[in-house]
């Protein structure tokens, strides 16, 4: 398949392995290529699956082991910005009316002064001013008088907000084999959602990107959300939900995974779209973007649907 990995392609004989007995028993229980589930997921055209790969933040060249799993039912995408209320004041309130009274071709800051306030907003502001009285008494008479200050709100932007993405799996493991790929996807996303120590105990390294598109057949769906490279948040697993069943060697039988991802950083129209259409970008940026090793990891992931 044209982007879809094999396992023959990563796979070593036994003529070619080497080393001691503990090196080759732990090269034994690490993944030898792509993991899948179904173990025939993406042969075929007209079928639909995702692919996750993580993506190193600091070396886009380090080869990663890619998870392809089916395509969940119920996908939720949520989009959104923050807007919060600034209240401009009684000033903002005239500064409002100058600007309207003054705006037009045929008008002057002259016609703006004039219509700062009128009559009736003379006497209100009169009013509201007692409102400064000592003690309470000038609220007390607001009150009683039923008048209140208007505090002419707006709605300020303030952001976007951060997308996230869920994605919740059931894995039944019909055989051994299938119940070793299970495992290993399972500690793939466990492993990689954390971070790992520094040059010292003092320091965290960042866990990597995570990579994640959607697939129909050999080919990108694009019909799909674009999801920008994200960090695993969170995931959640339990074991033999429906049953309490083991394979011999005690593995369970089925495993249910929930995994929320974060995107890296707050998207904008052109991260998305792009200028003069409504079809995806499809260019993945990091948190690092203003680097060179952000120029790296996008010029990297860019192009390749493999790495």
């Amino acid at each position: 398949m044209s982007e879809i990995e094999t396992a023959a392609s990563t796979t070593k004989s036994e003529s070619e392995s080497g080393g001691d007995e503990s090196t080759d028993s732990k090269k034994a229980q690490e993944p030898s290529g792509p993991l899948r589930y179904p173990s025939d997921l993406g042969q075929g055209a007209g079928k639909t699956y995702v692919r996750f790969a993580t993506v190193d933040r600091m070396d886009v060249d380090k080869p990663m082991t890619p998870i392809y799993l089916y395509a969940p039912p119920g996908l939720a995408v949520s989009d959104g910005v923050g807007y919060h209320a600034l209240d401009m004041g009684s000033i903002g309130g005239l500064v409002e009316n100058f600007q309207e009274a003054s705006a037009g071709a045929d008008k002057t800051w002259l016609d703006g002064l004039r219509g700062i306030m009128n009559e009736a907003d003379a006497k209100a502001l009169g009013k509201l001013s007692l409102g400064a009285l000592g003690k309470g008494v000038g609220q007390r008479w607001l009150m009683k008088e039923g008048i209140a200050r208007n505090p002419f709100s707006v709605q300020q932007f303030s952001g976007v907000t951060p997308r996230s993405f869920g994605f919740s799996f059931k894995l039944v493991a019909e055989n051994s084999d299938q119940a070793t790929t299970l495992k290993h996807i399972e500690n793939t996303f466990r492993k990689f959602l954390y971070p790992s120590v520094g040059a010292s105990d003092m320091q965290l390294k960042y866990p990597p990107y995570w990579k994640i598109e959607f697939y129909n057949g050999e080919n990108k769906n694009k019909h799909l959300p674009f999801i920008n490279l994200s960090y695993l948040q969170s995931m959640t697993a339990t074991y033999n939900q429906s049953s309490n069943a083991f394979h011999k060697d005690g593995r369970p039988l089925e495993v249910d995974m929930s995994l929320t991802f974060q995107e890296s950083k707050n998207m904008t129209r052109e991260d998305l779209y792009d200028q003069d259409s409504l079809e995806y970008t499809y260019d993945y940026v990091g948190s690092v973007q203003g680097t060179a090793i952000g120029d790296a990891v996008a010029d990297k992931v860019g192009t390749s649907g493999s790495n």
